[in-house]
């Protein structure tokens, strides 16, 4: 278990390292990953949406990758310029 654990923070230490120790940063790259795949994969939309009914009145399953990586997109943008500025 503590062989596990020290892999656990190993990784999580290149995570933070790769997202310049930000956690929204890493939060917005997983969702422009999710997102990507989303576009590329039509039955991950179909599978999303069917688990998000109060979503699907307003979002159709075709959308749902898009607007996932353009959210990951203005997260990431949004959050680099209060890195330059802070």
């Amino acid at each position: 278990m503590n062989w596990l654990k020290q892999k656990w923070n190993a990784l999580k230490t290149k995570v933070l390292a790769w997202c310049r120790n930000s956690a929204t940063l890493a939060w917005a790259r997983f969702c422009m990953i999710a997102g990507a795949l989303a576009e590329t994969t039509a039955q991950y939309a179909d599978v999303l949406a069917s688990t998000l009914p109060a979503v699907a009145p307003f979002l159709p399953p075709r959308w749902l990758g898009l607007v996932t990586l353009l959210i990951s997109l203005v997260t990431e943008a949004a959050r680099r310029r209060t890195l330059k500025t802070g």
